[in-house]
């Protein structure tokens, strides 16, 4: 027996570049808009979804290579940050597209590092706020970034989830969305 499906979800492209414009008014100036957009956007699309957006966001956030593949195959040109960990056989092809890979140890920068031929290469640096999902945990944070503040071919952002320390009694207070470059 086939039975329709109960349950749907339509997206009007206008409404949704609207909804965009207004969050951009509750923000400050300077703070980007990033939506992720993984899992081909929420069964919505990737491409469509990043081609009605792209002139509106700052960037985009997919899950993997492959996805942030398809975004450049689509025309859209934004910075791809790839949020879920890469295989060290992508690291070189990732740095050649210029993504943003997502890192949470030293291992993991300096392989992007050694495989970029145009530092400095961007990396977000994540640190586990609580879900145990991916990132270092409080305690093992300042050392890695010890050792990933000295690369000289990458460039970092660091940025944190406000509620950590409601999630967790976190002791770790670092500024959100701090910049540092460093290049050969």
């Amino acid at each position: 027996m086939n039975l329709p499906n109960r349950c749907w979800v339509e997206i009007e492209a206008g409404a949704l570049r609207d909804n965009i414009e207004t969050l951009r008014g509750f923000l400050l100036p300077g703070v980007r808009i990033a939506p992720v957009i993984k899992a081909d956007g929420y069964g919505h699309g990737l491409e469509a979804i990043a081609q009605r957006i792209a002139d509106k966001v700052d960037l985009l956030g997919v899950a993997n290579f492959v996805e942030a593949l398809r975004i450049r195959a689509a025309a859209v040109h934004l910075p791809v940050m790839i949020l879920g960990p890469a295989l060290p056989e992508e690291r070189a092809a990732i740095a050649d597209h210029r993504f943003i890979p997502t890192v949470s140890t030293a291992e993991e920068a300096t392989g992007y590092a050694e495989g970029t031929k145009e530092p400095p290469l961007p990396i977000h640096f994540v640190i586990d706020t609580g879900m145990g999902r991916i990132g270092l945990w409080e305690e093992e944070v300042i050392g890695e970034l010890w050792l990933i503040q000295a690369m000289k071919k990458t460039s970092r952002r660091i940025d944190l989830d406000p509620l950590a320390g409601r999630r967790r009694r976190s002791r770790l207070y670092l500024a959100p969305a701090r910049t540092s470059t460093c290049s050969d």
